[in-house]
């Protein structure tokens, strides 16, 4: 179990989980400046706490810097509070009308990853600001939710950036089941104010090279399918305490784990036509940069990275089998572009210093509509 210390303002207090990882992350408490509510929003600043058990930069070895301690400033503000209140984070020129969004994966909140402070740093000379939210599925809680509820939940927040804070273009930016979430909101709900989106270590859950890890999956996935099939509550059920690092439901399980399951973008074993249906088609009128690390921990070393990029790129240039409606707002006349980045030397979570330069470089220049010179052909 991991242990979480909190820091309580007299108004604000944060309680997160930062990526280093897919399965392990560390546990970090934030800490904000004086804090006064006037109206919606919050002018506050962002810094893990130092010494809260988040990896240090000695101990991730030469040439990585992690500069999410130094913090980052910004508006705090309500963009949900039906079923919960749920809270955003913006950095940059404000107000500015074109906005990212960042999402994390699992266990993810604000902070996803070392690269996001300064990735918004060299946004906003551009013009652009940062959104960083927290979902229902924030944190610890990813595994009581869903997909479809992560769709909601951007849904509703690009829409409040839209109503209430000026945004005419957005753009998403998903780390790791982020990109999930970002492929299940272009299959089922895209939206029309979203003209970019990034894919950043979108990599699968369920896929192995461990003979033992298959093994024990395989029996936690069928044990899940039993729960599932004489649930009277859609699998919502908890499965077994060790089953996995957090509390998981039956449900979330098959969804993360199970071949074609909810969550089972990635996967280098799905056929070209089950690719084309979870990417077909939503991708003619946005633009797509997918960033897949060199060296990301979390994939098989069987996995052939760029074949599946090409793959994936391909799927995206097709018509897909489901699912309607517009899906971004490329300029009239302009081409969108899919853009496959294999990250040289890039973990998971980009950690190294190189990695998450060459990552931000090309998120800033595809970003502006500007050339990206490490796409692969």
């Amino acid at each position: 179990m991991r242990s979480t210390r909190w820091l309580c303002c007299s108004v604000v207090s944060f309680s997160s989980f930062v990526a280093a990882g897919r399965p392990a992350h560390t546990g970090v408490a934030w800490a904000s400046s004086s804090v006064l509510f006037s109206g919606r929003s919050v002018p506050i600043q962002l810094s893990p706490l130092r010494g809260g058990g988040a990896r240090s930069v000695a101990s991730m070895g030469g040439g990585k810097r992690d500069t999410r301690g130094d913090g980052m400033n910004g508006s705090l503000f309500q963009y949900k509070s039906q079923y919960a209140s749920l809270q955003a984070f913006e950095s940059g020129p404000l107000p500015t009308e074109r906005k990212l969004v960042v999402l994390g994966g699992l266990s993810d909140g604000m902070m996803v990853c070392p690269y996001v402070p300064e990735l918004a740093q060299a946004l906003a000379a551009e013009g652009w600001s940062v959104v960083q939210a927290n979902l229902r599925s924030s944190y610890m809680q990813w595994g009581f939710g869903s997909l479809s509820e992560d769709v909601e939940d951007v849904t509703a927040l690009l829409d409040y950036l839209v109503e209430k804070r000026g945004a005419k273009t957005l753009a998403v930016c998903g780390h790791s089941t982020g990109s999930q979430i970002i492929a299940h909101l272009m299959r089922t709900c895209p939206h029309d104010r979203v003209s970019h989106v990034i894919m950043q270590g979108g990599v699968s859950d369920r896929e192995s090279d461990d003979a033992e890890e298959t093994r024990t999956r395989s029996a936690a996935l069928e044990l899940a399918a039993s729960i599932c099939s004489s649930s009277s509550s859609g699998g919502q059920e908890l499965m077994p305490r060790d089953t996995t690092w957090a509390p998981v439901t039956a449900q979330r399980y098959l969804d993360l784990n199970a071949v074609a399951g909810t969550d089972d973008y990635f996967s280098s074993d799905l056929s070209d036509e089950q690719l084309r249906e979870r990417f077909g088609g939503f991708y003619s009128r946005t633009n797509v940069l997918m960033a897949y690390s060199a060296e990301d921990e979390y994939v098989a070393k069987s996995v052939d990275k760029p074949n599946l990029l090409r793959r994936l790129r391909a799927a995206m240039q097709g018509d897909g089998s489901s699912g309607s409606g517009s899906n971004g707002v490329v300029a009239v006349g302009k081409v969108p572009v899919i853009v496959p980045v294999l990250v040289p030397g890039g973990d998971h979570a980009l950690y190294a210093q190189g990695s998450a330069d060459a990552f931000i470089e090309t998120a800033v220049a595809f970003l502006n509509d500007r050339p990206v010179a490490a796409a692969l052909e």
